[in-house]
């Protein structure tokens, strides 16, 4: 066993592909053999929901992910990644405007019934084997980061600004996911409808540094794009600003109120 732990650790793709032939049932299958009889034998909808799950974390995985981002009415601006989210979404349960539940349950069913995805009836979330959910990435004909920008985006559009108290515990379970999204990801190579979304769920959970950094992405894209007179510029300036209040940085939350308040009196004529 101590062997065996070692060779995996370091072999661990090629010991997974290698076939094993048992003496009483002669099942020479490898694993990931095995788990791609099973991948092929899924709809594309199936497919398409077992590769998000790859991107996310493997736990905490939930139907009101999906269904929130198929409500929203937001606007990405990044045609490929519009087109990707959109498709994906489709396969899941999105029909116009409206979320069907029984599509997702179709969906959940068939890979459930191939041993694939778990369910925490408890807890209502969907979670995938870490080694199930490392093979299925390899089912994937697209550019990681491209598919991390994608998932990132549909978490992103699925964060509500609402301060209920299902809205805090919604936004409480994406820290995971937003964290495995963000592996090859840094705030300057995502979009400008993302971030803000993404940025709350970090500021909520002390994760300031993260929230800080994209905080200052949102601010500086939207000086470049919208202009410093801006109200939307202005929006990320305040909420910088209540970042490095939250931190107690009063020295920097001095400097950036000066220059919220000068743009203000620019912006209103004052």
């Amino acid at each position: 066993m101590r062997q065996y732990q070692q060779l995996y650790q370091s072999t661990r793709d090629n010991l997974l592909q290698k076939q094993e032939v048992h003496e009483q049932d002669q099942y020479g299958l490898a694993v990931y053999a095995t788990w791609s009889l099973s991948f092929s034998k899924l709809d594309p909808s199936a497919q398409s929901f077992l590769q998000i799950c790859s991107i996310l974390h493997h736990t905490g995985i939930s139907e009101e992910m999906f269904k929130n981002a198929a409500l929203s009415e937001g606007q990405l601006e990044d045609l490929d990644i519009r087109n990707e989210v959109a498709w994906l979404l489709n396969q899941l349960g999105k029909q116009g405007s409206e979320w069907n539940p029984l599509v997702f349950q179709g969906v959940i069913r068939q890979l459930t019934s191939h041993s694939l995805i778990n369910f925490d009836q408890q807890n209502k979330f969907y979670s995938i084997h870490p080694l199930v959910q490392h093979w299925t990435h390899t089912t994937i004909d697209k550019s990681r980061q491209f598919m991390q920008k994608c998932i990132l985006t549909i978490i992103g559009s699925s964060v509500s600004s609402k301060f209920k108290t299902e809205d805090f515990k919604y936004r409480h379970t994406l820290l995971q996911h937003i964290t495995k999204c963000m592996t090859l990801l840094g705030p300057d190579n995502i979009g400008l409808s993302v971030p803000p979304s993404i940025a709350l769920v970090y500021h909520e959970q002390g994760h300031w540094r993260e929230a800080e950094e994209l905080g200052v992405a949102i601010m500086e894209k939207r000086r470049q794009l919208l202009g410093d007179d801006h109200p939307d510029t202005l929006k990320s300036m305040e909420y910088l600003l209540c970042i490095y209040r939250d931190q107690g940085r009063l020295v920097d939350a001095e400097v950036l109120e000066a220059l919220v308040i000068e743009t203000r009196n620019t912006m209103f004529g004052v």
